[in-house]
């Protein structure tokens, strides 16, 4: 199963939820001095020409003058040095409290987008779940789009878990998960629905090109290499069924395509039905 730290390793380490560097402390102690030593200069500087110069215009240069130029210097600087000291460290203490707020920021926005991961995915085969699956159709139903819908089920499952065990299951799931994704596309919407069944939603295009699409699905899987027992092959196959979606299918919209997945299994399985309209009947692609 999908943990969060394996998602907040994986999915979400990239460079952009790092924390900007100009909100992270500095750490080494020459910091703390140069930033005193600007201080201190910075008030020696301004204690120096303020005393001198008022000193100048009221009384003139005299030896006075001497004696009050050092102590504009000695005085600032003495008091200035803890004084600095002491800014500077709060200072740092401030930016370090940032720092920890903005990382901590990050880390909980990576916790949450993790999460949200997990709550729409399903685990094993990293797709979309059953209930997000069904939440993109509802968006697409939203957005007026001309969506076809594909339902696809492993046949003879159960004995494929009966015969080699779970584990071999399992892989068979995934070997069918890559070719679904890889032939779908990153255009569209594919999700694990049930234990064996996936579902496909094809965004924007006709009941032809869904039938194509299907139909090298199909033969892909055909011939997809599955050996759950050394030496010993075991073919793959799925039946599939299509529908276009309407505005009237929104209450149940995967009715019609699981009827139709369900006449190319009564059929004889490894085959695609789709539904059409009129009439709600159902036609064999292959």
């Amino acid at each position: 199963m999908v943990m969060v730290s394996d998602v907040l390793n994986t999915n979400l380490a990239v460079d952009d939820q790092n924390p900007p560097s100009e909100v992270l402390p500095p750490k080494s102690r020459t910091y703390v001095i140069y930033q005193t030593a600007k201080i201190v200069i910075f008030s020696v500087f301004l204690s120096f020409v303020l005393t001198t110069s008022s000193y100048y215009l009221m009384y003139g240069a005299d030896d006075v003058l001497y004696s009050a130029a050092l102590f504009s210097i000695i005085i600032p600087a003495l008091c200035s040095l803890p004084v600095g000291w002491y800014i500077t460290l709060q200072k740092q203490k401030v930016l370090e409290l940032n720092s920890n707020l903005v990382r901590s920021s990050f880390e909980l926005e990576q916790l949450n987008e993790a999460l949200q991961y997990e709550a729409t995915h399903d685990a094993m085969t990293k797709l979309l779940n059953r209930g997000s699956f069904l939440s993109k159709l509802e968006d697409r139903f939203n957005s007026s789009a001309s969506d076809v819908l594909l339902l696809i089920d492993i046949d003879h499952f159960k004995s494929i878990n009966d015969q080699y065990g779970h584990h071999q299951g399992d892989e068979a799931i995934l070997i069918v998960t890559s070719i679904i994704d890889q032939i779908s596309g990153p255009d569209s919407s594919v999700g694990r629905v049930g234990g064996e069944e996936f579902a496909v939603l094809l965004h924007d295009v006709s009941l032809e090109s869904a039938i194509k699409v299907a139909e090298m699905t199909r033969r892909e899987i055909e011939q997809a290499k599955f050996t759950p027992k050394q030496g010993k092959a075991h073919k793959l196959t799925v039946s599939i069924g299509i529908a276009l979606l309407k505005d009237s299918d929104r209450r149940y919209p995967m009715r019609k395509a699981d009827a139709a997945l369900y006449a190319a299994k009564e059929d004889g399985r490894n085959k695609i039905a789709v539904h059409y309209y009129p009439g709600d009947g159902y036609k064999l692609a292959s």
